[in-house]
């Protein structure tokens, strides 16, 4: 089965194609963004720590 997403394509806004990116049935964004997210956030939490609340002597 075939998808048409021309028209989205063409009548997109600059913010658009981060949407079409979703839209798509097979898209790779769509399979990964949770895991994506949950990693960004952990990582994000682990940097915190290391900068704001080890000392000195504990980052190494």
């Amino acid at each position: 089965m075939t998808v048409s997403y021309q028209y989205d394509v063409a009548s997109s806004t600059s913010g658009g194609f981060t949407r079409l990116l979703f839209k798509w049935k097979g898209s790779l964004y769509k399979l990964i963004y949770r895991e994506l997210l949950l990693f960004l956030l952990i990582f994000a939490a682990v940097k915190c720590i290391y900068l704001f609340a080890l000392g000195k002597d504990e980052q190494g």
